[in-house]
């Protein structure tokens, strides 16, 4: 059975005028989002301020978001885009244990124009994967200036059944096609 299209919304973090996470206005926010039947997408690298947050503000924000949406909506939240596994995988455990339906992973960052071989890779993966047993999604993003290959992440979801969703961006239309044909419902 196909999974039900739902929309979800890159919520922004609210912040108070001393800079301090505003609970209220992000309670309020969320609230705003969750009440259209719009799920939640929270503590994002991008509108979520995810590189700005502090680990106990992401894990706050994580938290309310699942106060406010759980039973409502489905709560996302997304670790920021790191190089160092080990800290991923922190922000990672504080996602799920504040509750959120499903952790977005981020695929491995090569910088400075580096793109990680496959086996490179496949250890990444493979690593991330056997530590984050809660829901996860996997972030594939032309902006680390590479996509995986589609039978890798193929191969991912069939031996790692917590991958449930697998995002793109900036991704040709042909990768597209290729990963719909190479990836498991």
């Amino acid at each position: 059975m196909a999974k039900e299209l739902e929309m979800i919304a890159n919520a922004a973090t609210i912040f108070d005028g001393g800079g301090g996470l505003d609970e209220a206005g992000c309670r309020a926010h969320f609230d705003r989002i969750a009440g259209a039947g719009v799920g939640l997408f929270v503590a994002s690298p991008g509108s979520g301020e995810g590189h700005s947050l502090s680990k106990p503000e992401f894990s706050r924000t994580c938290e309310l978001a699942v106060e406010v949406g759980r039973g409502r909506v489905p709560v996302y939240a997304m670790t920021p885009e790191l190089h160092d596994v080990g800290e991923m995988l922190e922000f990672a455990g504080l996602a799920s244990a504040a509750g959120v339906d499903e952790v977005q992973l981020f695929q491995l960052m090569g910088g400075h124009g580096m793109v990680p071989t496959r086996p490179e890779q496949e250890r990444y993966w493979e690593r991330v994967l056997d530590a984050v047993g809660h829901p996860v999604a996997l972030s594939l993003h032309g902006i680390a200036g590479y996509l995986a290959p589609a039978d890798l992440v193929a191969a991912l979801c069939r031996r790692h059944p917590q991958v449930r969703t697998v995002y793109t961006y900036q991704s040709p239309a042909r990768y597209l096609l290729e990963l719909r044909a190479a990836v498991p419902p």
